[in-house]
């Protein structure tokens, strides 16, 4: 049966979404792995439809909170940026043929592209802060047929550490009734609501804290992963990795620099100053269907089991991005791993959850802030 779930929030009722299910219950691939076992599998359990409505009804209490200091409602989550840059993303001339599908498709071809480098929290809080951060990458004029309501471009997003924090959508509640109170108030709701005796609860909390512990000291130079899994073709899951091109160069902040608010910023101003800069971007295939989880977020893919294999290179020259028009730009930004072609579709739970997260809080954000919705262009250097 063609089940259609529509979900509508407060009374933006003309951002309703509806939502075809019946293609996501068991969304399979061909490829299979050594023991029999069908990779890129997806399920979906009986209690997601009422934890995303749960979900979605918090997005929307996060953004009616007020916003002390802010002359803008911020993103809940990556709300700090650290800047936003113009860069060139080109596909390896030597990639492998079992990689090139989707934007990979072509050895040497080349797309514009805009990346935006950022804290986790919500909040413009200190750099020094404990945090995660944030590399979401916008590629332009990718042709194909898209999933969400950008037309001209593939979103790739990246986070420091290679697993999240929930499991699934229903864990993924926790965490946004933490998110929707913050303080003193959140901490406690989230220790009230996780079962210590759960391993599954006590990984997610291991996972919080020492994922939001990341120090860095140039976001140009960090390591970032995708996390969650999405298709590479129609038989094929695939996580990634974004790290600096070898060798490794660029400045880094020292500790009278680090005493600084705003000391990453202040970093990747001097590094591309001076000189450019460049990200490997790397694909690790799903190659077992067990012990690499399609529903488990809290799983890290093994490297041993299946290696990143380099795929392509975000070149950054050399720029300022320090303009009131380019700050601006960079607020208005929407990036969603939905913003995709098909033969990059996210799957699993968080990622499903994910699109009705991020249109939703795309929306409200542009509303609040009294913004229109707009698609960025390649020839625009939004100087």
């Amino acid at each position: 049966m063609n089940k259609k779930l529509v979900l509508a929030v407060g009374s933006l009722s003309t951002l309703a979404v509806l939502v075809s299910c019946s293609h996501v219950n068991k969304r399979e691939v061909a490829s299979v792995d050594s023991n029999g076992k069908k990779l890129g599998v997806e399920v979906v359990p009986p209690t997601e439809e009422a934890a995303t409505k749960e979900v979605l009804a918090l997005v929307k209490a996060s953004y009616n909170k007020p916003q002390p200091g802010n002359s803008y409602a911020l993103r809940i989550i990556h709300g700090k940026q650290h800047g936003c840059v113009r860069g060139e993303f080109k596909i390896n001339s030597d990639i492998p043929e079992k990689y090139r599908f989707g934007v990979f498709a072509e050895p040497g071809s080349t797309f514009p592209a805009w990346a935006r480098l950022s804290n986790g929290s919500g909040k413009k809080q200190h750099d020094s802060m404990p945090d995660a951060r944030g590399l979401a990458i916008k590629l332009m004029e990718v042709k194909g047929a898209k999933l969400a309501d950008e037309k001209g471009t593939q979103d790739l997003l990246f986070q420091s550490k290679p697993v999240f924090f929930a499991s699934d959508v229903q864990a993924y509640v926790k965490f946004m009734k933490f998110t929707a109170k913050g303080g003193a108030g959140g901490v406690g709701d989230l220790i009230k609501s996780t079962n210590l005796m759960d391993p599954k609860d006590r990984k997610g909390i291991q996972i919080l804290a020492t994922g939001s512990a990341d120090h860095i000291k140039n976001p140009l130079t960090a390591e970032y992963f995708s996390a969650l899994p999405q298709r590479l073709g129609s038989h094929q899951a695939m996580k990634m990795k974004a790290y600096p091109c070898p060798p490794k160069n660029g400045p880094e902040a020292g500790l009278k620099d680090q005493m600084k608010k705003d000391y990453l910023n202040m970093i990747m101003t001097e590094h591309l100053a001076s000189s450019d800069a460049c990200v490997e971007v790397a694909i690790q295939l799903q190659t077992d269907a067990e012990k690499m989880p399609i529903e488990d977020a809290t799983v890290a893919w093994d490297p041993a089991l299946s290696p990143f294999v380099p795929v392509a290179q975000l070149i950054i020259p050399k720029q300022s991005f320090s303009s009131e028009k380019r700050q601006d730009f960079c607020e208005h930004l929407a990036f969603n791993p939905w913003h995709s072609i098909e033969a990059h579709r996210p799957i699993g739970g968080l990622n499903r959850v994910r699109k009705l997260v991020y249109e939703h809080s795309q929306h409200f954000r542009h509303d609040l802030n009294n913004q229109r919705r707009s698609e960025p262009q390649a020839n625009e250097s939004y100087e």
